[in-house]
């Protein structure tokens, strides 16, 4: 290793520089004619063995150098290699990115899936409960409705029924006025109807006694006495006692909306 090392060291400028040694010397040969044989064959003859060792060591050892180390193919290899490794390395960071991206849009697919359901749900249920509170309203509005048709019913009932309450009392007013006027025209009369009625009575017996009887008793059992006056048909029919229970009125079939009890004492 140590002469490979020292002819690596003989370069070809330092060969030059022997070369111009030995032609001077060659040049200076009038100078020392002695021994100007001497040192000239001398110096050719190792300038001879240099080349010749120089051309049979150092271009072979250089070729294989170059050969062996090619530092221009290396880096290129190197690059290229670097190259192929950065490709792979972006191709695998781009696979991954697309991966990752579409697993991240799945997600967000699936999570927006499950808010649509649960909001689908939350609405389904307030329009469901709507809906019942809406039909639970309609039906109220129909109780209502037919509530006011009954009263509607009813005052106007009452409404008649006053209105012929006051013509009878206006009735009545005016036979009060006229008996007062007549004063005693009614006594006379009362007398001789008196005197009539006793001798009317005297031939009818109680005939008439049990068909006045018979006009006042319950149309439903009976048995009472009519003492209840039914509405709207004002029909004086039923007694107290079965006041509660008829719905009908026994006289005309016409339906009960409301009853009067009447005295008659």
């Amino acid at each position: 290793m140590a002469v490979e090392a020292h002819h690596l060291y003989l370069l070809p400028s330092q060969l030059l520089a022997n070369r111009e040694l030995t032609n001077t010397v060659e040049n200076q040969t009038d100078f020392n004619p002695l021994y100007s044989t001497v040192i000239t064959t001398t110096a050719a003859a190792a300038a001879a063995v240099c080349e010749s060792n120089l051309s049979n060591d150092f271009l072979p050892r250089k070729r294989l150098r170059d050969h062996s180390f090619s530092p221009s193919f290396f880096s290129h290899d190197i690059s290229f290699q670097f190259q192929q490794h950065q490709l792979e390395l972006d191709w695998l960071i781009a696979r991954h990115v697309d991966e990752v991206v579409a697993e991240l849009g799945d997600r967000r697919k699936l999570f927006m899936k499950q808010i649509l359901a649960v909001v689908e749900e939350k609405v389904a249920r307030w329009v469901k409960a709507k809906e019942e509170e809406m039909m639970k309203m309609e039906k109220m509005n129909l109780v209502l409705e037919e509530r006011v048709k009954s009263l509607c019913l009813e005052n106007q009932i009452w409404r008649e029924l006053a209105q012929s309450n006051e013509a009878a009392a206006n009735a009545l007013q005016s036979n009060i006025k006229q008996l007062l006027v007549s004063g005693g025209r009614g006594k006379i009369k009362e007398e001789s109807n008196e005197v009539v009625g006793d001798a009317e009575s005297c031939c009818e017996g109680e005939s008439s006694r049990e068909s006045a009887r018979g006009l006042q008793l319950c149309k439903s059992c009976h048995g009472g006495e009519s003492s209840v006056l039914l509405l709207p048909c004002r029909h004086l029919c039923i007694c107290v006692d079965c006041c509660l229970g008829v719905d009908v009125c026994p006289v005309c079939n016409c339906k009960r909306i409301g009853s009067i009890n009447v005295n008659l004492s």
